[in-house]
């Protein structure tokens, strides 16, 4: 539904904005340029818990990012998609791409991947190991002629959660965007190594190779289902970790539609990667 219907849930549209900002912030910080603190697009709380964890990083990280030999942030293109057994290309398919940042960290070649995540407990991190784009990462900044990457680095914002306290038995007015700015930021102050973290992830050449394999077949199943105008249910994706349901199982359950505009939206896919290079030939 997201990729060949173009459609998305209204519901997803705040946390996507919320996540664009901190990453447009975050190209700003990294490549030392005057960073913007205000956002529109956002509620005026949404602003202020995003400016309370965007000051918090710039406490956290300074330092780092200032040892940092930032090559780029916001890199993109594409490449052909091969026969990883052929070493063919693929005359339907091609893999597009879009790094965050590129750095030499500690004289190291570097992707850094920028997260976003409201929780980042029970396995998040190892759960990242098993990110199909790192692989994807690798062979991009090869073929943009940087070389090979010691790993990926991931970047993980965590937001706080807090709410804004409301008038009532414990408070005669309600809590302002200031003064919930001020309370996030003092709950990041008290524990900054639980909201800002690093992981790095490393790829042996044969992880590359399988993985290579993997996408040949994922796009061959792709393909398969657009020809056949069937695409198969997995009934064990319906719940992700969290217990909460697919965006799209209203849908799949039959107690709504593609033309439901109450739930969902036209969006086109890949919103991350500019039509440029999606439609260039």
């Amino acid at each position: 539904y997201r990729h060949i219907v173009k459609i998305a849930p209204k519901e997803s549209a705040l946390a996507l904005s919320f996540g664009s900002c901190a990453h447009d912030w975050l190209q700003h910080y990294w490549l030392g340029k005057p960073v913007p603190m205000d956002y529109p697009q956002l509620d005026p709380f949404e602003q202020s818990r995003l400016r309370a964890m965007l000051r918090g990083y710039d406490l956290r990280w300074k330092e780092f990012v200032f040892d940092c030999e930032v090559i780029g942030t916001e890199i993109e293109g594409k490449v052909p998609l091969v026969n990883p057994e052929t070493g063919a290309k693929s005359t339907y398919w091609e893999v597009a791409w879009k790094l965050d940042a590129l750095a030499r960290i500690n004289g190291e070649l570097i992707v850094a991947e920028h997260k976003t995540s409201r929780d980042t407990s029970d396995g998040y991190f190892e759960r990242l190991r098993m990110d199909s784009q790192i692989s994807t990462y690798l062979m991009a900044t090869k073929s943009k002629g940087h070389g090979e990457p010691a790993g990926v680095e991931y970047d993980v914002l965590k937001k706080p959660a807090l709410r804004p306290y409301e008038a009532g038995k414990k408070r005669t007015v309600a809590e302002t965007p200031t003064e919930f700015e001020a309370r996030c930021f003092g709950a990041i102050a008290e524990a900054p190594e639980e909201y800002y973290q690093h992981y790095r992830v490393v790829r042996l050449e044969s992880e590359v190779a399988k993985a290579a394999r993997s996408l040949w077949s994922v796009a061959k199943q792709i393909r398969e289902s657009i020809n056949d105008n069937c695409w198969p249910q997995n009934s064990r994706a319906c719940r992700n970790e969290y217990g909460r349901f697919c965006e799209y199982w209203p849908i799949c359950s039959g107690r709504s539609n593609p033309e439901d505009s109450s739930i969902y939206e036209h969006r086109e896919p890949f919103e991350e990667i500019s039509r440029e290079v999606l439609n260039h030939d």
